[in-house]
This record gives structure tokens, sequence and C-alpha cells, in this order.
């Protein structure tokens, strides 16, 4: 649900502008007009990821768990310039980690219009950063589910009124 990708989206995208702007590199725009960039180029990529190679939910929050884990090893890594990048190599991880049936780095560049050796790059960075730590708990990621699943469901009602 698109709702989910915004969640998700605002997530990640509130926690980097925040942080830059703690770091006080935020100088060249307003708080607001970078958390509006960088949550909507942010979900513009899960969208198009998302549409393109049709991640499941399960796979969508799984990614959105692994930049959290990059977040809590690495904070510095990840910057509003940085960001894209971990949360494209976190859905291309989570996707290989769930999927029957994968789509390669390849078919990823492709859709992304980038070259695979960038990707690459990416995806081996995260892969360091969480030392190959992919997996997730059972019940942490019901809790993580479940609380996405509480807040997609307030957009909806609000969507309604």
């Amino acid at each position: 649900p698109d709702e989910l990708l915004w969640c998700i989206a605002n997530d990640i995208g509130n926690g980097v502008v925040d942080e830059t702007w703690v770091w006080g590199a935020g100088a060249a725009q307003s708080k607001e007009e970078a958390l509006q960039r960088v949550c909507g180029q942010l979900y513009e990529i899960i969208f198009r990821l998302r549409t393109a190679f049709t991640l499941r939910r399960t796979e969508i929050i799984q990614g959105a768990m692994l930049v959290s884990r990059v977040w809590e090893r690495a904070t510095k890594a990840i910057s509003v310039c940085s960001v894209s990048r971990f949360v494209i190599a976190a859905l291309l991880v989570a996707h290989k980690a769930n999927a029957d049936c994968v789509h390669g780095n390849k078919q990823w560049a492709h859709v992304l219009k980038i070259q695979p050796e960038e990707l690459n790059r990416w995806e081996a960075e995260l892969l360091d950063i969480v030392k190959f730590d992919i997996l997730m708990k059972e019940i942490d990621f019901i809790r993580v589910s479940d609380v996405f699943a509480k807040r997609c469901e307030g957009i909806l009602q609000e969507d309604n009124n």
C-alpha cells in the first residue's frame, strides 16, 4: 500500500533531516523544504522499485529495518546526500533475502538509471556496515510491521474525513 511507502519515506526523511540540522548543514534551504524534498525523493524511489520489481510488504519493511540498522551502527554514514543509496541498497538486500525469483543488480541498475557497479558498491557498503547481519527476528519484524499497520490505518482514516 502507498500509505506504507509514505510512512517509511517520512520516517527515514525526518530522521535524516533532523540529524542534518543538528550538524548545522542545512543553511541552503529551510528545514521544512528539505524535509519535503527528501521525503518526496525517498517515496518516489521506493514506489518505483516496488512497482518495477513487485516488492512485497515484507521486503519493504525489512528494507526499512535494514536502514535503521545502518543508522544504529554508522549514524554519520547517512546524510541527506546518502540516504537514497542506503534505502535502495536496503531494499535490494531485503529483496534478495526474501524473494523466490530475484531480480539481479543489472535489472535494478537499469530501473534506477545508474551503472551496475555503482549499485554493487552501495550494496557492499550496506552489507559491510551491518556486518552481513540482514536477517530479522520474527518478533522484531512483527512489532515494526504492527506499528506501520496502525500508522497506515490512521492515514486512511484521516483521508476519509
